[in-house]
């Protein structure tokens, strides 16, 4: 059971208004704008994650090189 504002509670009204236009076009996969730019933003945010990790790894890596050469000074 799908909430009160969910938008596609209206998919079927707008297929039916879209096929009442124009009965050749197809309404293939509808989907909100949200969901759109979820689906674009998905692979950046996985690289924005990956990187920001290896970032991270190698400011780790040389904040203990960097105290292990002042400890040996």
């Amino acid at each position: 059971m799908r909430a009160k504002n969910d938008p596609y509670t209206l998919v079927p009204t707008i297929t039916r208004a879209v096929h009442e236009m124009a009965s050749d076009q197809p309404v293939e996969r509808p989907a909100t704008l949200e969901d759109v730019r979820g689906e674009v933003l998905t692979p950046n945010r996985l690289n924005a994650i990956v990187f920001g990790g290896f970032a991270a790894l190698a400011l780790l890596i040389s904040v203990v090189g960097v105290a292990g050469v002042l400890a040996f000074s």
